[in-house]
Formats: C-alpha cells, sequence, structure tokens
C-alpha cells in the first residue's frame, strides 16, 4: 500500500460488515445509557423532564460529563479501527435514549417561561465540554494503549487557525438555516430527526467547501448552533413560551433539545464528514485516472 492509501484510508467507503458493526454497538451504547440514567433516577418524569438540568442538576451534569468519554473510550474499543470517530458516533447515537425519555421543548417552556432557553444553553455548554474532552481522549489514545486507527496524517497540519474559526461559525449558521428550514414542529420525533439530518448536512457542505480535515471543528459547529439559538431565542424572541411556542428568527434551531443536539446532532455531523470525505476522495483519485487516459 503506497503513503497516500495508507493516510486516507479513513476516506475509503464504509464495508457491509462495518455498517453492521457500527450499528451492533451503537445499540449497545443505547442500553448502556438507558441503564446509567435509570439507575440515576432521570429523567425524573419520563415524557415530561426536558433536558438534564431541571430536576437533578448536579446528577445530570455528572451523568453526561463522566459518561460522554467513558462510553465514547468503551466504544472505540472495538470500533475505532473503522473511523478515528466511530466510538464517539455510537456514543451519540446511544445517548438519543437519555433525550427521547424525557419531554419535548414545548413542555419545558410550559412548566418553566422563557428562562428554560437560558438553561438550555447552559445544558449545550455542558455537552460540548463533555464531547470535547471525549474528543481529546482519542487523540491521545488514552484508553488501555489502543492504538486505533487516525484521521489526520503525520504530515504538518495544513489548516490555519482562522480556516478552523471559520468552519465553526459557518457550521453553526448553516446548521441554525438547515433547523429553521426543516424543523417547523417542537414534536419529539421530528426535532431529534429534523437536527440529525441537519447535521448530517451541514458538515457535508461545509467540508465541501472548507475540507478542514478535522471532524472536532464541525462537531464544535453543531453545538455551537444550540447555544446561539436558545441565547438569542431567550433574549430576543421570547414571545409565546408562555402558551408553549417557540418564536423567532432561529425558532426551528430552538426547537430541538440540546440532548438532541449531542446525540443525533453531532452522529449525523459526524457521518455527514465521513461522507463528504469518501466522495472528496472518490474525487481525488478519479483524477489521476482520466489524466492518464488522456
Amino acid at each position: 500500500m503506497n503513503d497516500l492509501s495508507e493516510k486516507l484510508t479513513d476516506a475509503n467507503p464504509l464495508t457491509t460488515f462495518q455498517k453492521v458493526w457500527l450499528t451492533v454497538i451503537s445499540l449497545l451504547c443505547y442500553g448502556i445509557w438507558y441503564t446509567l440514567h435509570t439507575r440515576m433516577g432521570l429523567p425524573v418524569y419520563p415524557g415530561f423532564s426536558a433536558g438534564f438540568l431541571g430536576d437533578k442538576p448536579f446528577i445530570g451534569s455528572l451523568l453526561v460529563l463522566v459518561g460522554i468519554p467513558v462510553v465514547t473510550c468503551l466504544a472505540s474499543l472495538v470500533t475505532g479501527r473503522i473511523r478515528f470517530e466511530a466510538g464517539l458516533f455510537c456514543c451519540t447515537v446511544g445517548l438519543i435514549s437519555l433525550s427521547v425519555h424525557g419531554g419535548d421543548v414545548r413542555q419545558a417552556l410550559l412548566d418553566n417561561g422563557p428562562v428554560v432557553y437560558i438553561r438550555f444553553a447552559l445544558e449545550s455548554v455542558i455537552l460540548g465540554t463533555s464531547l470535547v474532552a471525549a474528543y481529546l481522549i482519542l487523540q491521545k489514545r488514552l484508553p488501555l494503549g489502543i492504538a486505533w486507527r487516525a484521521t489526520e496524517p503525520d504530515s504538518p497540519d495544513p489548516d490555519t487557525p482562522s480556516d478552523r474559526i471559520t468552519v465553526v461559525v459557518v457550521q453553526a449558521l448553516v446548521m441554525m438555516c438547515l433547523m429553521t428550514i426543516l424543523c417547523p414542529s417542537p414534536q419529539k420525533g421530528q426535532a431529534l430527526g429534523m437536527v440529525g439530518l441537519s447535521g448530517a448536512l451541514a458538515s457535508m457542505i461545509v467540508h465541501h467547501v472548507y475540507k478542514v480535515r478535522s471532524s472536532f471543528w464541525y462537531l464544535c459547529g453543531t453545538m455551537l448552533a444550540s447555544i446561539v439559538a436558545y441565547l438569542y431565542t431567550g433574549l430576543f424572541s421570547p414571545g409565546g413560551a408562555s402558551i408553549g411556542v417557540t418564536t423567532g428568527w432561529v425558532a426551528g434551531a430552538a426547537r430541538a433539545l440540546p440532548l438532541d443536539y449531542a446525540s443525533l446532532g453531532v452522529a449525523g455531523t459526524v457521518f455527514g464528514y465521513w461522507t463528504s470525505r469518501v466522495w472528496q476522495e472518490s474525487k481525488t483519485m478519479s483524477l489521476p485516472s482520466a489524466a492518464s487516459t488522456t
């Protein structure tokens, strides 16, 4: 295998076995998360407890701050050779359990009013911090010294700090625009599904344009979108909160919960990044072939 293919192995399409294996591990992660949050008594009122800071803030924060890195590392031990972010992908898919067993933004608004948007922004910060910690642990390959596949090659990173900041900001903006279009209802299933779809589409679009090669920055942009949406809606468009209605320019983005963004939102972002890399690699590999035939 030549050096180029060694460096770009993570851009190869997933095989059928890899897809099945990721599905199996994601289901196991779902079971782990379900066991964790039910044993810790969360959500306190299933179907009505939106978020994890409402009823047991300390326990909820501890659950996500410790749980996300730990579950990511466990999943990476058995999926890390498929993709660098495979463990994080499986962990966030499993995190759906905590989200679907809670309520939706409508119930939270009826119970707490517009102040709940500030709480949601804080939840997004906590979830984002935990996701960043999990990603950094993967980069250091700390768990048991397992050397799973790295996304970035050993050559110097060509992406500049301004490139990365641009990707974070643009990812957040595209994510909010897509959510505003695709999520007209706070219904749980729709909000969760649309945040996953928006994350995938946003990362594919942004990676196609900017090609910053670490998925970390796209992930940060997705979580930034939730923080900005909640703060803007809570501070500038609080009308309708008393009757459970989300209003304003970014209402669609504020209809999904922080746990929705951290679960299917991040999983969709990672999947979109993988997809865009495969497309870019296919295009790159086809250029020499086309040139050789001319």
